[in-house]
C-alpha cells in the first residue's frame, strides 16, 4: 500500500503536468485516499477502500473513451493494478496499532520523495510523458526489494522462517520489475533488432521474478523434522523417489520442448502472415527448434506445441496492435512488429533453460540448455544498461538461496 500510495503521488506530481491531460488522477486519488482511509478510519474500511480504487484503476481504458481525457499508459494501469491486487490479497479487517496504521502514509510519503530526490540526481534529457519518471520511480521500487531481501537475512539469523517473507518480497518484486526501461545508450549492434522498451522489461522482469519464485517452491527445507537437524546428504534419498523426481523432470523436458516448438512454429506463422520474415525470425525459431529437438520432442506433447503456436499468434498480434498505435492492420513496419513479436521468445526460453539445468542428466539436455541461455544472452545482455530497476531485483537470486541455506538460530538451553 505504501508503494501504491507513493507512486500515484510521485506519479501525479511530476508526470501529469508534462502531457495532455489524462484519467489518470482519479486512480491516483484513489489510491491515495486508500491509504487515508488505512490511516485514519476504523480496519474494516481498508479493504473497501483499496477494491474501489482498483475498480476505478481497471475501469478508466473503458471510460476514457467517453470523455475528452486519454487514458493513462498501460504499462501503468498494470503496474497499480497488480499492485493494488497484492494489497488487498495482503489486507485483513483486523485492528492495527498506531505503527500498522501510520506505515502505509508514512510509506507512501518516503516512495514519493525517493523518486523526486533520484529525479533530481539523476536528471535526464529526454524527458517527456511518463518517461523517465517511470523508471526512475522504479529503481527506488527496486531499492525496496533489495532492502526487503537482506532484511529477510537478518530476520533468518534470529531464528524467523524465511520463506514468508521471501515471497512477499518476490511479490512486491513482480510489479516492480516492470518499470521502467532507462532511456540510455545499450551496446546493440544489429539494426534489425528492436530497440530495449517497456514489452521487454516486462518480460525480462517477469522472467528473474518468476525463475526466482520456482527456486524458492522447489528447494527443500535443510531441516530435519525428525531430529532438529539438517538433511544435507541428497544420496540418502529413497529409490522410489529417486524414480519419481526423475520421471517428473522428464515430463517437464517434453513440456518444455513442446512450448519452445509451438512458440517456434507460432512466431513463423505469424511473420508469413505480416509478410516479415526476417533473419532474425527465422533465427529465433530455429533455435527455439532446435533446443526443443534436444530436449526430446514426443508425440504426446504435439497437442501442447499447437496450442502454444495459436498462443503465440494470438500474443504476436496484440504487440503488433500496440506497438502500431492500437491499429488492427495495414501496418507500416512489419519488420519491427515482428522483431518485437520475437521478444516473446524471452518467456519460452527461459523456461526451457531453468528445465535443462535442473535436470541436466543428458548431453543433449545440457545442449539445449546453453543453446537457450545463449540466445537469451543474444537477446538481452546487449541492453543491460537500459534493463532499470531489474538490475537491483536480480540482488534477491542469490539471497533466496542464501536465506534458505542459512541455518536458524537455536535457543540456548543453558546458562
Amino acid at each position: 500500500m505504501a508503494l501504491l500510495g507513493g507512486a500515484a503521488a510521485f506519479l501525479w506530481w511530476r508526470v501529469e503536468p508534462l502531457g495532455p491531460p489524462t484519467l489518470g488522477p482519479v486512480a491516483y486519488a484513489a489510491w491515495l485516499s486508500a491509504c487515508a482511509v488505512a490511516l485514519l478510519a476504523p480496519s474494516r474500511w481498508t479493504r473497501p477502500a483499496l477494491a474501489s480504487a482498483l475498480a476505478l484503476t481497471l475501469a478508466l481504458p473503458a471510460v476514457a473513451p467517453l470523455t475528452a481525457w486519454s487514458r493513462p499508459p498501460v504499462w501503468v494501469l498494470m503496474t497499480l493494478t497488480v499492485f493494488g491486487l497484492i494489497a488487498l490479497a495482503g489486507t485483513g479487517p483486523w485492528q492495527r496499532d498506531l505503527e500498522g496504521r501510520a506505515t502505509p502514509a508514512l510509506g507512501a510519503v518516503a516512495v514519493a520523495c525517493g523518486a523526486e530526490l533520484v529525479s533530481r540526481a539523476w536528471p535526464d534529457p529526454l524527458t517527456g510523458y511518463y518517461q523517465p519518471a517511470f523508471a526512475q520511480l522504479g529503481l527506488v521500487v527496486a531499492a525496496a526489494v533489495a532492502a526487503l531481501a537482506l532484511l529477510t537475512l537478518t530476520a533468518v539469523r534470529h531464528g524467523d522462517p524465511p520463506r514468508p517473507r521471501l515471497w512477499a518480497t518476490l511479490l512486491i518484486a513482480l510489479p516492480g520489475a516492470w518499470l521502467g526501461p532507462l532511456d540510455t545508450d545499450t551496446w546493440r549492434t544489429a539494426a534489425d533488432l528492436p530497440r530495449f522498451g517497456r514489452l521487454t522489461q516486462v518480460l525480462l522482469g517477469t522472467t528473474l521474478v518468476l525463475l526466482t519464485m520456482s527456486r524458492l517452491r522447489t528447494t527443500t527445507s535443510r531441516r530435519s523434522c525428525a531430529s532438529g537437524g539438517y538433511d544435507t546428504h541428497f544420496s540418502g534419498m529413497s529409490a522410489t523417489v529417486r524414480a519419481r523426481s526423475s520421471r517428473s523432470w522428464t515430463a517437464s523436458r517434453g513440456v518444455a520442448a513442446g512450448v519452445l516448438a509451438g512458440y517456434g512454429v507460432g512466431l513463423l506463422g505469424f511473420g508469413w502472415a505480416v509478410g516479415a520474415v526476417t533473419g532474425h525470425v527465422l533465427a529465433t525459431a530455429g533455435v527455439c527448434g532446435g533446443a526443443g529437438a534436444l530436449l526430446g520432442l514426443r508425440r504426446g506433447v504435439f497437442g501442447l506445441g499447437g496450442l502454444v503456436a495459436v498462443g503465440t499468434l494470438v500474443a504476436a498480434y496484440a504487440v503488433g496492435v500496440y506497438s502500431n498505435g492500437w491499429t488492427v492492420g495495414g501496418w507500416t513496419e512489419p519488420a519491427r512488429t515482428t522483431g518485437l513479436a520475437a521478444m516473446l521468445a524471452v518467456l519460452p526460453l527461459a523456461f526451457a533453460a531453468h528445465t535443462a539445468y535442473r535436470s541436466a542428466r543428458q548431453v543433449t539436455v545440457v545442449a539445449a540448455g546453453v543453446l537457450c541461455a545463449g540466445w537469451l544472452a543474444w537477446l538481452t545482455l546487449p541492453d543491460l544498461p537500459a534493463w532499470g530497476p531489474v538490475l537491483p531485483v536480480l540482488v534477491a537470486v542469490p539471497l533466496v538461496r542464501a536465506a534458505l541455506s542459512i541455518p536458524p538460530a537455536r535457543p540456548r538451553t543453558g546458562p
